[in-house]
């Protein structure tokens, strides 16, 4: 009997990676690269100010669009400070990015804890989780409507998702995910783009 389980039990599993990747945006991701990066208007930032990405020509920048109510996302903040660590000295601009799930959990009439925040209560703990976790990097709160702008100008679908942007502020790469695979493919990215220019 446990036999003619398991494949379903192995059919259920492939379903769920599927239906996992499925929402990234790869028709929008092809389209973007060499493109422009569409800016971003942050309204509140954390290890420094709200800054557009057209200030930063001129450097290779990392944007990360994260979740921190996600696992996924929070799993990969240490890996953006080592980032950030290893080649900021070489001219490397790393943004998490983020929105406030207040506005949008009310929008749809949510009930959970992040309903009852407000913007003021993300930011102070958006602050306080840089602190906890001795984040150095730039880390930005993006409001609702901006965001949604973002999200669509991006293809941004499951979180996190990276955007590394060249020095002449076009997109060279963008990939989804958590795994080991996107790691070393944004980590080879930043070496490319931070070489002999």
């Amino acid at each position: 009997m446990n036999a003619m389980r398991r494949p379903g039990v192995w059919g259920v599993v492939a379903l769920v990676v599927l239906v996992g990747s499925a929402g990234a945006d790869v028709e929008t991701h092809n389209a973007l690269i060499g493109k422009r990066a569409p800016n971003i208007e942050a309204d509140f930032a954390v290890n420094g100010k709200p800054v557009r990405l057209a200030d930063l020509k001129g450097k290779v920048v990392l944007v990360a669009f994260v979740n921190l109510a996600r696992g996924t996302s929070r799993g990969m903040m240490s890996q953006l400070q080592a980032w950030h660590r290893e080649h900021q000295p070489q001219g490397l601009e790393v943004i998490a990015v983020t929105i406030y799930n207040c506005e949008f959990d009310q929008k749809l009439e949510a009930l959970g804890a992040a309903a009852r925040l407000n913007p003021v209560a993300e930011r102070k703990l958006l602050a306080e989780y840089a602190d906890d976790n001795h984040l150095q990097f730039r880390l930005e709160k993006v409001p609702c409507e901006e965001a949604k702008r973002v999200f669509k100008a991006y293809g941004i679908g499951p979180v996190p998702q990276f955007v590394l942007i060249s020095p002449k502020g076009t997109i060279d790469l963008i990939r989804v995910g958590s795994n080991e695979k996107t790691v070393e493919a944004v980590e080879q990215g930043i070496k490319r783009l931070l070489g002999p220019r």
